[in-house]
């Protein structure tokens, strides 16, 4: 019940629904005071008071709202949440409101977030005070005039952090590079990177965008180095801070900043169930940086974690129970699974499509990533990252052979086929307690029945 609620809080975040959003918030919150008990009291209702106020404080913030009427203005007045993005048309950014702008030099307030689409020559940072020259559409603000009006010191020091970072990691360009820079800096200067649309079409583009899944490969890197030359504590500290430093320089990135919250929630609390620590990690962020949670790659960053936490062990027992499978193999396989359960429906309903394959190509791809990074790092040779990018690309290739969905049916199949495993596991699990105990056939529809309901309530 608490998946489900926390999922429809996610959801209807990105669309910025605030009656559903509110309600499913006011919902999850009365299910945490049930579950926890009356001893629980004096920290869960508190905690719901300040989840409902986040929620409402992060829709106000996130909104577009105009004080004049939305076709006259001609140009708003921002500053920029993420940094700029490439496309094949235009550069993109999100950029939240405070002023805008009417023909005549009428000027008047503005709020919320926008993603706006400007001309190329600009890279506009995290923080940066922009002026917008256009006009609204079904996308954001489309601006034909970009103007950078302020630059603060935190900006401007990730720039030039950034500007050495691709000195060093692109080296002398190429595909090899720009997926070196796509990796480790989370930006590319190619807007028609071939392997982007690969990764969108074979379900692998989680593996491209920087993530949690980037940031504990780093966070590992640095404690196997850190902790022999320094201690358990220190470096474990010491990984922390630089994790930190990391997070800084390419910018607040909606999964980075999940991952890095994430990460501190579990290191200062204890939690019976992870996702009440993610829970807690939604509305710390919430709070914090309210307007990368209304994002898409927010929202999706959130599902697909929450369906791993939530489903990756039941689905990987049950595989187990039927078939016998390498560890590694079933752990990945049973990961994909649980995250394409949550995040299937989101991509439909905003790309009008999804991919099933993802089920046995992220684990390979996902691997493949994992040693790039790691030659990234490294004074490799280029015929080793030659080797490492035509390996990502074959696999990408073969998993964009399986057409997308473009339908609910394909999805509801995924669904059906998850519950036969269900049951199939829950047959042969009572069948094996019960023939070494002799229970009696009435005995095991009993516990068959209890053992099913169990799972599907979980």
């Amino acid at each position: 019940m608490s998946v489900i609620l926390f999922a429809c809080i996610i959801v209807s975040s990105y669309f910025l629904n605030g009656t559903v959003c509110l309600a499913c918030t006011m919902l999850y919150a009365l299910h945490l005071v049930v579950r926890k008990g009356r001893c629980a009291l004096r920290f869960t209702l508190p905690a719901a008071f300040i989840s409902v106020l986040a929620v409402s404080r992060m829709l106000l913030l996130c909104t577009p709202s105009f004080a004049l009427a939305e076709g006259d203005v001609e140009a708003v007045c921002a500053v920029v949440v993420q940094d700029s993005t490439v496309s094949r048309w235009n550069r993109r950014a999100v950029v939240s409101l405070s002023e805008c702008f009417a023909s005549g030099g009428v000027s008047a307030s503005a709020r919320g977030v926008v993603s706006a689409g400007y001309p190329e020559g600009v890279v506009l940072l995290a923080g940066d005070t922009v002026l917008l020259v256009g006009g609204m559409d079904e996308y954001g603000f489309d601006a034909d005039e970009c103007i950078v009006l302020e630059r603060g010191v935190a900006s401007r020091s990730r720039n030039r952090l950034m500007e050495r970072g691709r000195s060093l990691i692109a080296g002398d360009g190429g595909l090899e590079g720009e997926l070196s820079m796509m990796l480790l800096l989370g930006c590319t200067d190619m807007p028609d990177f071939p392997l982007t649309d690969l990764a969108r079409s074979s379900g692998t583009s989680h593996v491209l965008s920087l993530s949690g899944m980037h940031l504990s490969l780093f966070a590992t890197l640095l404690r196997l180095v850190l902790v022999p030359l320094v201690g358990r504590r220190r470096g474990r500290a010491l990984a922390l801070a630089m994790v930190f430093f990391y997070v800084f320089t390419i910018g607040p990135k909606p999964s980075v900043v999940r991952a890095f919250l994430l990460s501190l929630v579990f290191l200062t609390g204890t939690f019976r169930r992870s996702d009440d620590a993610l829970y807690v990690t939604f509305m710390l962020q919430m709070v914090l940086f309210p307007r990368t949670v209304s994002s898409l790659a927010g929202a999706l960053s959130y599902l697909s974690l929450l369906g791993i936490m939530a489903l990756a062990k039941p689905v990987a027992r049950m595989i187990d129970e039927i078939v016998l499978l390498p560890s590694p193999l079933v752990s990945s396989a049973s990961a994909s699974m649980a995250a394409l359960v949550t995040t299937c429906p989101l991509s439909y309903v905003v790309f009008g499509s999804y991919q099933l394959s993802a089920i046995v190509t992220s684990a390979p791809v996902s691997l493949l990533i994992y040693l790039y990074m790691i030659a990234s790092l490294l004074p490799v040779p280029d015929t080793v990252m030659q080797v490492l990018y035509v390996a990502i690309v074959k696999t990408m290739e073969a998993g964009s052979l399986v057409p997308l969905a473009r339908s609910p049916m394909p999805y509801f199949a995924f669904l059906a086929s998850l519950l036969l495993l269900c049951a199939l596991s829950c047959i042969l699990t009572t069948y094996r307690r019960t023939r070494a105990c002799g229970r009696s056939t009435m005995t095991v529809r009993r516990r068959f029945r209890a053992f099913f309901l169990r799972l599907l309530l979980r």
